[in-house]
């Protein structure tokens, strides 16, 4: 019995060794494992470090973000907006387009007009450059006209003198006659001739005074837009003079024209204001340099209807040039021409 309890006991002692052994070795497993498990917390905690400071930069993005994405809203706000005005422009703009393709047709067919007028103009331009050396040439020959009716009037005068020398003494003849020869009717007869004949030679003279100033007023207004083409008023027609250059024309009209037919500049002003210019100002500086050769040459053609009337009209008579001895300078004040009263 008792050695097979020794026997037990050694045994037991043996599977006790084992398990000794068993255990060492499980001992020795935990302690790689555990030495494994603390490298593998020391990990764990260092990864957990870094998901931390991750996770404050994710915080950090997600706050920008959010303030990104309500930026992107705001924008994608004013985008809608700016995206609807671009539409309305584009409609706008679609529209004007096509207006403008209309007027572009217009505009061809104002050009393809144009183009003709342009060459409808050159045609006139050639046609008045031919009227302006006709105009010239017939200038040149009315100057040669005043030259020579200068010399008439000058030879006028002399034979106005030789016929008033002649009527003084044809009168002092007639009251000796009257005087001396009472009754004799071959006197008379005499006296009725002469008469007649003075008075013929009376209608000529104030025929050739209504001649001279008629060709004065014809040919008055040739040298007045060469004299003043250099000036503004002169190259565009529809200038007003102005108060610069109203004396210097005031002046050609008076000396080319005015004093040749007694002609009043304030009543000729006031005249050409009241006809053409309508502006209720003396002297008429608004006037344009056409203005002024129209309502002069208007103005000059009434003052000889004036002088000359024919048809019952009211105007000068013979006995009125007879004693201004044919010239206007001479006529009293109220036989002087004028439109206007004094």
């Amino acid at each position: 019995g008792l050695e097979d309890q020794v026997d037990d006991l050694e045994k037991e002692v043996d599977r006790l060794e084992l398990e000794v052994e068993r255990l060492t070795d499980a001992n020795d497993a935990f302690e790689t494992l555990n030495d494994r498990l603390n490298s593998s917390v020391l990990e764990l905690t260092r990864q957990t470090q870094l998901l931390n400071a991750s996770l404050d930069t994710f915080e950090d993005l997600n706050q920008e973000l959010n303030v990104s994405n309500q930026e992107l809203n705001r924008l994608n706000g004013e985008l809608r907006f700016e995206n609807d005005r671009f539409n309305a422009s584009n409609l706008f703009l679609n529209e004007t387009i096509a207006l403008l393709n209309g007027q572009v047709d217009n505009f061809t067919i104002q050009i393809d007009e144009l183009e003709d007028e342009a060459r409808e103009l050159n045609s006139t331009i050639q046609n008045l450059t031919d009227i302006r050396d006709d105009l010239q040439q017939t200038n040149s020959d009315l100057a040669a006209n005043v030259e020579a009716l200068n010399g008439n009037i000058t030879d006028l005068d002399n034979e106005i003198g030789d016929l008033q020398s002649f009527n003084s003494d044809l009168l002092d003849a007639i009251s000796y006659l009257d005087e001396t020869a009472e009754g004799i009717t071959s006197l008379r007869t005499l006296i009725n001739d002469l008469t007649t004949t003075l008075e013929g030679n009376q209608e000529a003279l104030i025929r050739r005074v209504e001649l001279s100033y008629s060709d004065a007023v014809l040919g008055w207004d040739c040298g007045l837009r060469d004299t003043f083409r250099t000036q503004p008023f002169g190259g565009d027609f529809d200038t007003p003079i102005g108060s610069t250059g109203y004396p210097l024309v005031i002046n050609y009209v008076n000396s080319n024209l005015a004093s040749v037919l007694c002609l009043n500049i304030p009543d000729l002003e006031r005249y050409i204001d009241t006809e053409l210019v309508k502006e209720g100002a003396l002297p008429p500086i608004g006037a344009t340099i056409t203005e002024m050769d129209v309502g002069t040459t208007n103005y000059a053609n009434m003052a000889i209807q004036y002088y000359f009337p024919t048809n019952g009209r009211a105007g000068l008579t013979s006995e009125d040039w007879i004693e201004a001895v044919y010239d206007c300078a001479n006529l009293a004040e109220d036989k002087q021409f004028r439109v206007f009263s004094a």
